[in-house]
């Protein structure tokens, strides 16, 4: 696969100590809240121009709920994102209507984001149909490009989504992302519903995209192979918080938080004569509801008892050991370089 060309230094989206919570209710006649769900806590990271930033972690850790906070579909308990210099957060409904032309979404499940009553023609068109861009004639022409962008045939214009695969709706849901010609598209686990053998043409098409028309991605997904095929930074996120962001390959050389150390040993080698050690972890994720002190990783990492009581009593913070190269854990204590949330 060949390399990807120099990328612009200055971000295109900066995201700053984002926080969301979401509250948890007693029983009863008034069901008053009674804790919070720390869906993410204090993340911070940017995304320059042409630049497919990977997000990684297990089911629950809050890919998807930071994804939809970026596009401000939650309410923020602390922080802000920064879009092309705008500060989302402090945007009326109008002024964010407008700025979400540029910022779309690919959907997981190709079935469900998809309205079975509508037409191809009526799903890729809408974005066209709510921001008024253009008349019924020229948006039928611009659907039909749209289809041929990504690979539909012209006479699949009038059918259902009901009448497709899996494959072939999410190709109309990357026509669909792709309409009003946006600048920046969180990618949230593209390919997990598809089939494997599926899941290659529309990973290879989601980066043909990126190439013609110079999008930036954040990329979202389970599997560690399939992020490292198209990013070209990794964010390594764990119960809300991230705790690792590298460059690709130096994340794969060098995965300094064990928890990475531990994901990468589960990806699978497609090479029968590597072995490789696996890392199993103990224990279940923590609940993201009850406040505990230290690391939140503490309760199933290999080096917590020989670290002593920093990791029960000290929440490590994300920091610079090398260059691009940042990670939380104690073990790296007094190798910090820069804080990333220090500008």
């Amino acid at each position: 696969m060949q390399e990807k060309q120099a990328i612009k230094s200055s971000p295109l989206l900066e995201v700053s100590h984002l926080a969301v919570h979401f509250p948890v209710n007693g029983k009863g006649l008034f069901k008053r809240q009674v804790g919070s769900v720390r869906a993410v806590e204090d993340v911070s990271f940017s995304i320059s121009h042409g630049e497919t930033f990977g997000l990684v972690g297990e089911s629950g850790c809050g890919k998807t709920t930071l994804g939809h906070a970026i596009l401000q579909l939650h309410d923020l308990v602390g922080g802000k994102v920064l879009f092309d210099g705008q500060d989302l957060g402090k945007l009326s409904k109008k002024e964010l209507r407008t700025a979400r032309k540029d910022i779309q979404l690919i959907f997981q499940d190709p079935y469900s984001s998809l309205d079975q009553r509508m037409t191809v023609e009526q799903i890729v068109g809408e974005p066209f149909m709510i921001h008024k861009t253009c008349g019924k004639k020229e948006r039928r022409e611009k659907v039909l490009e749209l289809l041929d962008v990504v690979g539909m045939p012209s006479y699949t214009l009038d059918r259902y989504a009901s009448e497709f695969s899996g494959g072939q709706r999410q190709r109309i849901g990357i026509a669909r992302a792709l309409a009003l010609r946006p600048k920046f598209i969180i990618c949230d686990e593209p390919v997990s519903a598809l089939d494997v053998s599926i899941q290659s043409q529309v990973l290879n098409l989601i980066m043909d995209l990126q190439k013609e028309f110079n999008l930036t991605y954040l990329f979202i997904a389970h599997g560690l192979s399939v992020v490292k095929h198209v990013s070209d930074n990794i964010g390594v996120m764990y119960l809300g918080r991230l705790v690792e962001i590298s460059a690709k390959k130096q994340l794969y050389a060098n995965p300094l938080h064990p928890y990475t150390e531990a994901l990468l040993s589960a990806a699978p080698i497609p090479d029968p004569t590597v072995e490789r050690s696996r890392i199993v972890l103990r224990g279940d994720v923590p609940s993201p509801i009850k406040m505990r002190t230290g690391c939140s990783f503490k309760f199933r990492c290999k080096y917590a008892e020989e670290m002593g009581d920093i990791c029960k009593e000290k929440l490590p913070e994300l920091v610079e050991i090398m260059e691009g190269h940042h990670v939380a854990c104690h073990r790296y204590d007094g190798q910090a370089g820069n804080h990333l949330g220090k500008v």
